[in-house]
C-alpha cells in the first residue's frame, strides 16, 4: 500500500477524524511512502520524532525518487496546472506508476479523483469512506 500524507497523520494522531480508518489499513508489510509525505506529516503533527520512529521501526518504507521520476512529476504538474494540486500529490501518482499493484491510501478525495496515472488510468484508492 502507498500512503499519502493524510493516512500517516491519521494513523499517528488518535484525535484525527480518520484515525479509526487509518488504524485499519493493511499493516502486514510496511507502507510505501515518500520523504515529502513524512515531512508534511511531521510538520502537521508537530511531532517529527514520532514520524521518524515509524520509519526506524520499519512500519513505513521511504521510496526514493530519481531524475526520471522528477521528469514525470514535472509532466504531471504541467498537465494538471489548472488545478490547485501540490507537488506531493504528483509524486504519489508517480509512486503509484512505479508500484502499479499497490493501492493508494489518501484522505484527499478531491485531488486524487482528478489525477491519473499513465495519462488516463484512475488510481486504485483507499479512502476513508471505502472499505479496507
Amino acid at each position: 500500500m502507498i500512503a499519502d500524507t493524510g493516512p500517516i497523520i491519521a494513523w499517528l494522531n488518535s484525535e484525527d477524524q480518520h484515525h479509526s480508518w487509518a488504524s485499519k489499513l493493511p499493516q502486514s508489510r510496511p507502507w510505501l511512502t515518500l520523504e515529502s509525505c513524512l515531512a508534511e506529516a511531521a510538520w502537521n503533527l508537530g511531532q517529527p520524532t514520532k514520524v521518524a520512529q515509524v520509519v526506524e521501526l520499519g512500519l513505513v518504507m521511504v521510496v526514493p525518487l530519481d531524475a526520471e521520476d522528477w521528469q514525470r512529476i514535472a509532466e504531471l504538474a504541467a498537465r494538471f496546472s489548472d488545478h490547485d494540486i501540490d507537488l506531493v500529490d504528483f509524486a504519489v501518482v508517480r509512486l503509484s506508476e512505479k508500484h502499479r499493484s499497490e493501492k493508494v491510501a489518501t484522505v484527499d478525495r478531491e485531488h486524487f479523483s482528478i489525477l491519473r496515472r499513465f495519462r488516463s488510468e484512475r488510481l486504485p484508492l483507499l479512502l476513508p469512506s471505502n472499505p479496507v
